[in-house]
């Protein structure tokens, strides 16, 4: 009898955002003979450097002497979706959550609604990490390329002073893991 164990995987998935439904967690079960996955999906609304406060204060409690090391790994990743980390009226929500996110190495996905969108987003982010130190990383980064995933409604953005029209997830940036 050759029987191998069985190789798993578990994936949590965390949607946080101002505009993010609050629904009931949900995990899904994929179970075969030499593989199993689960997949936890859970939404919140709020923004992310509120929502890493509210955990590192409950890890505090919990008496974690490792609290502050604990919460740069407590992602593997972040995918933002059209953030707006340059846009004029969204720029000044950014910068706790972007500081956290860059400072924990981890890797990121971003898209963007237009060129302009990409350019202002491009600015933050390469300003973010100067500002901490990560040089290798800016080195490494290719520019936004256009996303053939990319919704392919265009509309005048709302909150723009300077009329331009957008697209979800025109754009896309990776940004490696920090090594």
């Amino acid at each position: 009898n050759n029987v191998r164990p069985a190789i798993g995987c578990e994936w949590n998935m965390e949607f946080i955002g101002p505009d993010t439904p609050v629904l009931p967690s949900r995990s899904v079960e994929l179970k075969f003979p030499l593989f199993h996955s689960k997949l936890t999906m859970t939404c919140c609304k709020g923004l992310l450097h509120k929502h890493i406060l509210q955990k590192y204060k409950q890890m505090k409690k919990a008496s974690d002497e490792d609290a502050t090391k604990n919460m740069k790994k407590l992602y593997d990743g972040f995918i933002l979706y059209n953030p707006g980390l340059g846009h004029e009226n969204l720029k000044s929500h950014w910068h706790s959550t972007l500081k956290y996110i860059l400072s924990s190495g981890a890797p990121v996905v971003l898209t963007a609604h237009s060129g302009l969108d990409s350019e202002r987003d491009w600015d933050v982010l390469h300003e973010m990490l100067m500002d901490l130190g990560q040089n290798d990383r800016i080195s490494s980064l290719l520019p936004y390329v256009t996303n053939m995933f990319s919704s392919r409604l265009e509309f005048q953005d709302p909150l723009s002073e300077i009329p331009h029209v957008v697209r979800p997830n025109h754009s896309l940036l990776t940004i490696p893991a920090l090594k």
